[in-house]
C-alpha cells in the first residue's frame, strides 16, 4: 500500500532579476502544490525536479493542474513537468497562484525525508514567448505517512490469485500483531506477521506457500489477523 504525503517545509523558492516572480513548492495535507507568484503575465513553464526514487514515487500521469499540465516520468527519481495555456491566457488566469498538484507517495509503510529540487534549466516563459531569467535554490524537504485512525484489514488483490497475492492493513495503535493464512480445515498454512508493530499502514505478500516452503494446493482459504482490540477473517481462493 503506498501512503500519501504529508510535507512539512516549503521546498522551493525561485525569483526572477527582472521581475518580482516566484515559484514554490508548498504543501497541502496530501499533495506538493506549484504556486506561480508575479507581478507580470507568465505563459509558460517547465522544469525537472529530482528526488530519491528508493524513498517516494509519483505518478507522471497523476499530476494535474487547472491549466494544460504535462508530466513524464524521466526514471531515476527525475520528473518532467511542462505547463501553458492553449488558449494564449497567462498562467494565473484561471487557477490564481496555484498551479500543479504533484501527488508523490511513500513506497513504503515508513517515513522518510527527501530533498526534492529543481535539477537543470528551469524554463519560464512570458508574453511572446520570451524568456524571464530566474534564480532558485534547493531547500530539504521531510515527509511523512498519515498514520491511520483505525486498525482495518483489506481484502487480498488479486483474488482469486496466481501466484501471489497481496494484504493491506492498517495499525492504529502499536502493538503484538498476528496474520495466519489457514485452509478450511483451520489448519494453520503461513504466519505472514507475529510481531510487536508500530502504527502504521502495511502490505504483505503471500506467494502460496506454506511455512516449510512448499507450494499448496488450489483451494480456498482464509486469513485472520489479530491486533490491540482487533480480530479479523477474510477469505482467498489460490488458482492453478
Amino acid at each position: 500500500m503506498k501512503n500519501l504525503l504529508k510535507t512539512t517545509l516549503v521546498a522551493v523558492l525561485v525569483s526572477s532579476l527582472f521581475a518580482a516572480t516566484s515559484v514554490t513548492l508548498n504543501n497541502t495535507s496530501t499533495d506538493i502544490i506549484v504556486e506561480l507568484n508575479s507581478d507580470t503575465d507568465i505563459y509558460g513553464l517547465q522544469f525537472d525536479l529530482k528526488y530519491d526514487a528508493s524513498k517516494i514515487s509519483i505518478d507522471a500521469a497523476s499530476v494535474t493542474g487547472a491549466e494544460d499540465v504535462y508530466a513524464a516520468d524521466k526514471g531515476n527519481g527525475l520528473v518532467r513537468i511542462l505547463m501553458f495555456d492553449f488558449d494564449g491566457q497567462p498562467l494565473t488566469a484561471k487557477s490564481g497562484n496555484h498551479l500543479i498538484n504533484l501527488p508523490f507517495e511513500l513506497n513504503g509503510s515508513l517515513d522518510a525525508s527527501s530533498l526534492i529540487e529543481f535539477t537543470g534549466e528551469m524554463i519560464v516563459a512570458g508574453y511572446n514567448g520570451e524568456k524571464v531569467q530566474a534564480n532558485f535554490e534547493n531547500n530539504y524537504l521531510t515527509v511523512d505517512s498519515i498514520l491511520p485512525a483505525t486498525t482495518s484489514l483489506s481484502k487480498n488483490y488479486p483474488n482469486p490469485f496466481n501466484p501471489s497475492t497481496t494484504i493491506d492493513y492498517s495499525i492504529a495503535k502499536p502493538g503484538n500483531v498476528s496474520l495466519v493464512i489457514y485452509d478450511l480445515n483451520g489448519s494453520t498454512v503461513k504466519t505472514l506477521v507475529n510481531d510487536f508493530v508500530t502504527a502504521n499502514n502495511y502490505s504483505v505478500t503471500w506467494d502460496g506457500k506454506n511455512d516449510n516452503g512448499q507450494q499448496v494446493a488450489s483451494g480456498q482459504y482464509f486469513y485472520v489477523m489479530q491486533a490491540p482490540g482487533f480480530n479479523s477473517t477474510e477469505y482467498m481462493t489460490l488458482i492453478k
